[in-house]
């Protein structure tokens, strides 16, 4: 096979782990056009792919809101550094992600405790 050939060859499909003990796959992406984040393609066995960003937007037109409730699957992709922005049982943002982006904007601010110290959980 000439070098031209090969180099017209598709790339071999990323991997997609499924999250242990779920049903769910999670395909974790690089950026592939300018401006945009690493992402991950969260797929639910039989349910639609929800696209989140690495800082828990959403992404291609994906609502990170629509994102799986499991609890295992949250769980994988906060230890691959994604943030999940919204806690599915209170419809509000999740308390950990609240004290993270208070903390990073205010590093040195006195009040930067973790939110169930506040007294307002």
């Amino acid at each position: 096979m000439s070098r031209t050939a090969r180099s017209l060859q598709p790339s071999p499909p990323h991997p997609k782990p499924q999250v242990p003990g779920t049903t769910t796959t999670v395909r974790v992406d690089n950026p592939h056009v300018p401006g945009q984040q690493k992402h991950a393609h969260v797929k639910p066995k039989g349910k639609p792919e929800v696209v989140i960003n690495k800082d828990g937007t959403g992404s291609h037109n994906s609502d990170p809101k629509n994102l799986t409730k499991n609890k295992k699957v949250r769980e994988f992709l906060k230890k691959k550094g994604f943030r999940i922005l919204y806690n599915p049982y209170f419809l509000m943002p999740d308390p950990d992600a609240l004290e993270q982006e208070y903390c990073r904007q205010n590093p040195h601010g006195i009040g930067c405790i973790p939110v169930q110290d506040c007294g307002w959980m």
